[in-house]
């Protein structure tokens, strides 16, 4: 229906406990996330929350290495796409 958006709402891959601050956003413009879309965004704050409590690691910290392996990622496959 209108004002719907599908999916769970982590657009993007970036950082932990998003999912609130963009259900927030959606929702200040009349978007809501559908059930499915829901149910993600509530098992991505749980992972958040388990690997802070496990980890030790202050959120900022988990943000910081979360940047750190998305550039690895991105660095290794520019590597595997160059010829040669």
């Amino acid at each position: 229906g209108q004002g719907q958006q599908q999916g769970g709402g982590q657009a993007g891959g970036g950082g932990l406990h998003r999912g609130s601050v963009l259900g927030a956003a959606l929702a200040s413009q009349g978007v809501s996330l559908t059930a499915a879309g829901r149910d993600i965004q509530a098992r991505t704050r749980c992972l958040a929350d388990t690997l802070g409590q496990r980890s030790g690691m202050q959120l900022e910290e988990l943000k910081a290495l979360n940047q750190q392996v998305q550039r690895l990622r991105d660095a290794l496959s520019d590597f595997r796409a160059e010829p040669g």
